[in-house]
């Protein structure tokens, strides 16, 4: 399984922390997200350049998926210099996340979006480098600003519910393309 994927990379990978920490309480959240993901959360740059790096340890389509995840891993919890690393390993950050946020739910959701639920501007400014739309629309026609525009939106990872935190989403936003006017299904 994962773990004793991650276990063998640990172990030939020189200057590797101990396997045992990437094992512990992070492993437990992201157990089904893969070694890469894994290395990821635990902030370890070198082991995602050399895990994603190494066909040989998944078949293209895994290895694709585990990239995916580490893509969400990295967007949630704000690691900017990750994403680098994993577009320069051609992961997919133009496609839909196949891991659930923190609360379990947004499987397929665009790694805009995922951004703006987790309150990222960094994540955001990086993403629109990269030439990702920042109003590309969901199924119901919503956009990342429709989100956080709601009365309901908490940023996921920090919990953040106050006024000035949500303004200075809406400005990074709106600096980086998103339309104000843009409506959803429901012409709101």
């Amino acid at each position: 399984g994962n773990v004793e994927i991650f276990r063998q990379v640990v172990e030939k990978w020189p200057g590797a922390w101990v396997a045992d920490k990437a094992c512990s309480d992070r492993y437990a959240y992201y157990q089904g997200r893969g070694p890469i993901a894994i290395a990821v959360s635990a902030e370890h740059q070198d082991l995602v350049r050399h895990m994603s790096s190494r066909p040989e340890v998944a078949d293209a389509h895994e290895l694709s998926a585990m990239l995916n995840h580490a893509v969400a891993t990295a967007i949630e919890t704000d690691q900017v210099a990750m994403l680098e690393i994993l577009r320069v390993a051609k992961a997919p950050l133009d496609q839909p996340l196949l891991a659930p946020s923190p609360g379990g739910e947004d499987v397929g959701q665009s790694p805009v979006d995922r951004a703006a639920l987790h309150g990222s501007c960094d994540v955001l400014r990086f993403l629109a480098d990269q030439g990702m739309e920042i109003d590309k629309p969901d199924d119901e026609g919503r956009t990342a600003l429709h989100r956080v525009c709601r009365k309901e939106f908490a940023p996921v990872a920090r919990n953040y519910a106050d006024r000035p935190f949500r303004m200075k989403l809406i400005k990074c936003l709106l600096e980086l393309g998103a339309s104000p006017k843009a409506k959803d299904k429901a012409a709101r």
